[in-house]
């Protein structure tokens, strides 16, 4: 009666807390994974089924019975077993990286069969006569030894769990404490239903799987996150491992010293302890296998980042230099190319920057597919690149199969051409975005590697070439040559004495009088700006205008020449000279918002007329942008002023800009006009003339017939009727003084009260 007294109070606690455990995991699952929560209710069923059932048939059988039979041990063994399993299986679920699941299993094996062979040993030391256990070979202690080896499996991989659990570890702690009161609560009924029915064996088996299910749902209760997964390449703990080794094999010492050799169990858990250590060994060297191999997949990708342009896919600044530095050290056969995309700002700006960064993209793209692996192409900033022809110098003569240059031949001239005409074929193709095709164009700068000592020297003489190809036009391809570094020199001493060339008063302004035809009388003067240096001496205009526009002083220039022409004409003006001044304005002045003002306001400070001022721009500088700029002239225009358009039949759009430009004159290039001294112009060029005098003539507008130089240009331009003339026939450009001269001088082909009016242009519709 007080055993079915025991089994009552007992199964009513073990059903309750494996109900409860079941009902807290249910509930937190939405916390938890689902095959989780499942494998613990599983488990948590399976121990207090197995429990109720094996305890139920002890207490059924007949009284005097001192022995369980053995279905009821096989029974209650299967049931720890299963329970067991299903709750290890659930451990090994929570969040962790699979070769860190597996090793946890490995080690908590090791730390079972250690401490197994441990007790096995301490047992018999301390209970069997002459250190040996009676080991025997029926169904019912093999089914007891197999509850122990799972008891003790779940020990064991509980340990270490924990200790491979990152802090905080309450959670986890339930969780494995859980665990093993569970196994251990089962294997007591194992124990009971094998040798004997005792009330304590029964009470203390069943007050063990209570408060292992208790535990098990409390923490899934509280724990959202049981274990959390041990960072990636965390070092591999192999202290409790070892120690617990180091334990079982003190034991054995023991026993080998006490009691003599270990019996058959003992031997049996050795070699499994033996098994074990060498699986975790192969793990561990595996772990070291696959941390070299992501660190030598980190390293490549840092070398990639380091090394490669993100955008297009080549190399980047970086690459190229070092690249270079082997080139140079190794004194290597190469070829250096830059390449900069020409209009390639247009696309960013008409486009859109995602536009242009496609173009880039697919400019890599075809950089990779045209280049051999041996050569390096790399993005050296914006819409620049750069390629390194790379040479094998150890097979100069040798062709492949398909019949291409090798690398050694890349230094010969011909297979460098060819490498470079592929290139320009490739990038010179349309280029497809999302915005429509775009067409772009690469300008291509030349120089061989071994023309050059050090990188930075080498890079310079590209840079050269490659800014002599933008300045011989759009896809334009130019070889290094050493001439050009005395004119990168001395473009640099130009652009540094150029900033303080307004300061120093270093400029002047010279006049070339532009005269009536037949007549040859004086009506106007153009202003032409002069620059001499003290260290450059004379820089004549059409050298730094240029790098002037480019370093952004042209501002500065043309204002100043804009005071200086008007304070000049002022002061003919007041000595009695009719005469109107005509002054070269760059575009880029004429975008400035606040030009027109100006030139009123200079105009007003100095008391002249709007209509003695003419201003010129070149044809070639306006075409780019007609419409933007005629809203900048009809402004000026509306203020009183005359334009006229220079270099007109130079340019390739003259009859279109005809009908864009609000202009008053026309001035005929000098290449209509002809070469002077060569016994006259070619016949073939009169025509031109009288075409361009003729057109002029019907839309109303004045034309000036530049470059005349000699009397046979002077008979051209004359036949055509051209009734304004300029050049060195009639005065080359002049100090102001010399102006006073040449106007007080009688004109020698007729009196001064003959031809036109030295009045300025009418303005015209």
């Amino acid at each position: 009666m007080a055993l079915n007294a025991w089994w009552t109070i007992v199964a009513l606690l073990v059903g309750a807390s494996a109900v409860g455990a079941v009902v807290a995991i249910v509930r937190s699952r939405h916390g938890i994974r689902l095959r989780w929560a499942d494998l613990v209710c599983a488990g948590v069923a399976t121990s207090a089924i197995g429990w109720l059932g094996s305890t139920g048939f002890m207490l059924a059988a007949p009284r005097g019975v001192d022995r369980g039979s053995t279905a009821e041990t096989v029974v209650a063994a299967a049931g720890v077993l299963l329970s067991v399993g299903l709750l290890l299986a659930a451990v090994e679920m929570l969040p962790s990286q699979p070769a860190a699941r597996l090793r946890r299993a490995v080690d908590g094996l090791q730390v079972t069969c250690a401490l197994a062979l441990a007790g096995w040993i301490i047992a018999g030391l301390w209970f069997a006569p002459g250190g040996h256990i009676t080991v025997h070979h029926d169904l019912s202690w093999i089914a007891t030894a197999v509850a122990l080896g799972a008891a003790a499996t779940a020990a064991g991989v509980t340990v270490v769990t924990i200790l491979q659990t990152p802090p905080p570890r309450q959670a986890a702690g339930l969780l494995m404490f859980g665990v093993v009161a569970v196994a251990f609560g089962g294997t007591g009924t194992v124990i009971a239903a094998a040798d004997f029915r005792s009330p304590a064996t029964v009470a203390t088996s069943g007050l063990l799987a209570t408060i292992g299910m208790a535990s098990i749902g409390y923490a899934a209760s509280v724990g959202r996150r049981l274990i959390a997964p041990a960072p990636q390449g965390a070092p591999t703990r192999w202290g409790l491992p070892f120690a617990t080794v180091g334990v079982a094999l003190s034991m054995i010492l023991v026993q080998l010293v006490v009691g003599g050799p270990p019996d058959e169990v003992g031997a049996i858990i050795s070699v499994l302890t033996g098994f074990v250590l060498v699986l975790r060994q192969a793990l561990a060297l595996a772990d070291g296998r696959r941390y070299l191999g992501r660190l030598h997949a980190e390293q490549q990708r840092l070398r990639e980042l380091a090394y490669t342009d993100p955008l297009t896919g080549v190399g980047n600044r970086r690459s190229l230099m070092s690249t270079l530095d082997t080139v140079i050290a190794e004194r290597r056969d190469g070829l250096l190319v830059m390449l900069d995309l020409d209009r390639f700002t247009n696309v960013n700006d008409v486009r859109g920057h995602d536009a242009g960064d496609a173009v880039l993209a697919e400019v890599g793209a075809r950089l990779r597919s045209v280049l051999r692996p041996a050569d390096v192409a790399a993005r050296t900033g914006g819409d620049e690149f750069a390629v390194v022809l790379c040479a094998d110098a150890d097979d100069p003569d040798r062709d492949d199969a398909d019949g291409h240059a090798t690398d050694g031949q890349m230094a010969d001239g011909h297979v460098a051409d060819a490498v470079v005409d592929r290139l320009v074929s490739a990038l010179a193709a349309p280029y497809e975005t999302h915005t429509g095709t775009v067409a772009v164009a690469a300008s291509i700068g030349l120089v061989p590697c071994r023309v050059a000592s050090d990188v930075p020297t080498l890079l310079r003489n590209a840079d050269v070439a490659l800014r002599f190809a933008k300045r011989s036009g759009a896809g334009a391809v130019q070889r290094y040559d050493a001439a050009y570094d005395d004119y990168a020199q001395r473009r640099i001493r130009i652009e540094q004495n150029l900033r303080d060339a307004l300061r120093a008063n270093e400029f002047t302004l010279a006049y070339q009088p532009i005269v009536t035809l037949p007549h040859g009388r004086p009506v106007a003067m153009e202003a032409l700006i002069r620059w001499h240096n003290a260290e450059l001496g004379g820089v004549p205009p059409d050298e730094f205008i240029p790098i002037a526009e480019e370093v952004g002083l042209i501002t500065a220039i043309d204002r100043w020449v804009m005071q200086q022409a008007c304070a000049q004409l002022a002061t003919w003006l007041a000595d009695g000279h009719e005469l109107w001044m005509s002054v070269n304005v760059s575009v880029r002045e004429l975008h400035q918002p606040d030009y027109v003002h100006q030139v009123v306001e200079t105009l007003g400070s100095h008391r002249l007329p709007p209509e003695r001022l003419v201003l010129e721009l070149t044809e070639h500088s306006a075409a780019p942008d007609v419409d933007s700029l005629a809203v900048r002239l009809n402004a000026l225009r509306e203020a009183g002023l005359r334009i006229a358009l220079d270099d007109f039949g130079a340019g390739y759009s003259s009859l279109g800009q005809l009908r864009s430009l609000p202009v008053d004159i026309l001035k005929i290039d000098r290449s209509l006009v002809g070469e002077p001294g060569i016994g006259g112009p070619p016949r073939a060029v009169a025509p031109l003339v009288d075409v361009v005098v003729q057109l002029g003539n019907r839309l109303s507008l004045d034309v000036i017939a530049e470059g005349v130089g000699d009397a046979a240009q002077r008979a051209v331009v004359e036949e055509a009727g051209c009734a304004l003339g300029q050049g060195d026939l009639f005065g080359r450009p002049m100090a102001a003084e010399h102006v006073v001269a040449l106007l007080s001088a009688e004109p020698s082909s007729a009196p001064l009260d003959a031809g036109p009016s030295s009045a300025p242009p009418q303005r015209h519709a």
